[in-house]
């Protein structure tokens, strides 16, 4: 199973909210569990939360339709950046690093990499590992 959530502001909430079940439902993708959620914003570094909503979708994953799970996941995501959004990237087995930098942005990055270096000098957090590919 993977789950992608896509943290959404609440002008643009609707139409992301719409396209991503099409997107699925066009990639013979369904969707085993959807969860909308509303959200403020909160001033803790690297929060996905913005002030709007949530969606987070489960998927199972199979070897027939791993290829195609990842290449919807990346739709999902280029959705959520279009429209100022960010994703739960402690929980996204599919985000990347050029997502990550994306919608969190550079200063907030550069801060939780300094964190990181005094907290994971070792490098043995996965979560860091994602940001840590970034630079």
């Amino acid at each position: 199973m993977i789950q992608h959530q896509s943290f959404v502001p609440v002008s643009r909430a609707p139409e992301v909210f719409k396209m991503q079940p099409g997107l699925a439902r066009r990639s013979v993708l369904p969707p085993l569990l959807g969860v909308l959620r509303r959200h403020r914003a909160d001033p803790f570094l690297m929060s996905p939360a913005v002030d709007g909503y949530s969606l987070a979708l489960e998927f199972k994953v199979t070897e027939r339709n791993g290829q195609r799970l990842w290449a919807l996941a990346a739709e999902f995501d280029e959705l959520l950046l279009g429209a100022r959004g960010r994703l739960y990237f402690a929980k996204d087995c599919t985000a990347t690093a050029a997502t990550v930098l994306h919608a969190y942005g550079e200063e907030w990055i550069e801060r939780f990499l300094a964190l990181r270096r005094l907290c994971d000098p070792e490098d043995v957090t996965d979560l860091f590992r994602l940001l840590g590919r970034i630079r």
